[in-house]
């Protein structure tokens, strides 16, 4: 049986001083997580959500959560807080007791991320990152601004697709501090509000990761010019995961009228448009309100080019 599963971890406190505090991640946790239950959107199966969770917590719950599971299951992994560059580049997430100076100890590693989904039996993999991702440390970080936190290569595995606030180094500070930017909140506000309202839904009322995507983009980029969330999509297959449908009914396709009654009706020859003319009026009388709505019209027109 197929099961829709996801952890989101937030982490909005931080003991090292060099960390500043933020207040988005809470928000942002609480959010995601009612979604991804409800059942008329996410329909999820399981949701864990870990908030200001220690290093070990979160690194267990990790490798917990990828861990034995099948090839059909589909797994969601949503991270809201620091995210830190070490001076080769490599990201990190921080969490609640994350050192600044001792990021390989106490920072979830994206190299570790990726071996716990390599390692994972399920084919279907959602990883979506809010995170600034910054690559200083300090003054004479090797980090170079600008940078890709993120390549194609950093989470690549088959039925994968990674969903980011950003895929640049975007120092935010205060004095010798790194602080939180806007980024945290604008990228999954806007990922809640196309969930919650289904505007990122497709014409069949499915969201899948790309049409999130194409409906966070330009929102945030409107709001914060340099901010570019990033989509990557290993193959055809993670793009087009379903991870939640709109609350919203799909809107009801456009009647159509038969071809050969359109034909009929364009038709050069007397007889068939008046053949037309009557299955039109026939049409009218119909249960379907849609249809008789466009048969209607058709008359309308029919009359009009006669007159």
């Amino acid at each position: 049986m197929t099961r829709k599963l996801a952890l989101i971890i937030g982490n909005s406190q931080y003991d090292d001083a060099n960390l500043s505090q933020l207040t988005a991640p809470a928000a942002d946790v609480r959010a995601l997580d009612e979604l991804l239950r409800a059942p008329e959107i996410g329909g999820f199966d399981a949701v864990q959500t870990l908030e200001n969770r220690s290093f070990d917590g979160v690194q267990l719950a990790i490798a917990d959560f990828f861990a034995d599971k099948k090839p059909d299951d589909l797994l969601l992994l949503y991270f809201s807080g620091h995210g830190l560059l070490d001076p080769q580049g490599r990201l990190y997430l921080a969490v609640k007791n994350t050192r600044n100076d001792r990021l390989s100890g106490s920072a979830i590693a994206s190299l570790f991320l990726k071996d716990e989904m390599d390692n994972s039996r399920a084919k279907r993999q959602v990883l979506i990152l809010d995170c600034c991702q910054s690559g200083a440390f300090g003054q004479g970080a090797k980090g170079a601004p600008g940078a890709q936190a993120i390549t194609n290569a950093t989470f690549e595995g088959r039925g994968r697709v990674v969903l980011t606030a950003t895929d640049k180094t975007q120092p935010a500070w205060e004095g010798n501090r790194i602080i939180g930017g806007v980024e945290t909140s604008i990228f999954t506000h806007f990922i809640v509000e196309g969930l919650k309202t289904g505007a990122a839904a497709d014409e069949g009322g499915r969201i899948t990761p790309t049409r999130l995507y194409d409906y966070v983009f330009p929102k945030v980029v409107e709001v914060v010019p340099t901010q570019k969330p990033r989509l990557i999509v290993y193959d055809r297959e993670g793009g087009d995961i379903v991870i939640a449908r709109s609350p919203r009914p799909p809107a009801p396709k456009p009647a159509q009228l038969p071809s050969e009654l359109q034909r009929a009706i364009e038709s050069p020859y007397a007889s068939l448009r008046a053949g037309a003319v009557e299955e039109l009026t026939r049409l009218l009388q119909s249960g379907d309100r849609a249809v008789a709505l466009v048969a209607r019209e058709d008359l309308d027109h029919v009359r009009a080019d006669r007159a």
